[in-house]
């Protein structure tokens, strides 16, 4: 398993995720509202809509998910990786960056950005 090449692609991979997750805030905070505590959900003067939850669905599977998953796959391949435990270690690295990322990343960026 090249570690370097795995580590970079988990660096890009986090890169891509939280600033097409920032780009989402900007344009329109209330589209995150449903992935929030449900007690903050409840403190918004104005619930969310259900168009508003269908383009949230739309943009994360679409929009972010889907392209993370192909930039892996080709990684992958490239990387000329066959076997399963080599693909498994890669893949749960670049995930477990991804989620450090935004974990450190999401409450500087939207502190009260809900309305």
């Amino acid at each position: 398993m090249n570690w370097s090449r795995t580590i970079l692609d988990g660096i890009a991979m986090a890169a891509y995720f939280n600033l097409f997750a920032a780009v989402i805030v900007i344009i329109n905070p209330r589209i995150m509202m449903c992935s929030y505590p449900k007690s903050i959900q409840n403190d918004s003067p104005v619930p969310q809509t259900r168009q508003e939850r269908k383009l949230y669905h739309l943009w994360m599977y679409f929009g972010m998910l889907l392209p993370l998953i192909i930039y892996g796959a080709i990684s992958f391949a490239s990387c000329g990786v066959c076997d399963y435990w080599t693909l498994f270690w890669m893949s749960y690295v670049e995930w477990l960056i991804i989620s450090f990322s935004s974990f450190n990343f999401f409450p500087h960026w939207n502190r009260c950005k809900l309305l």
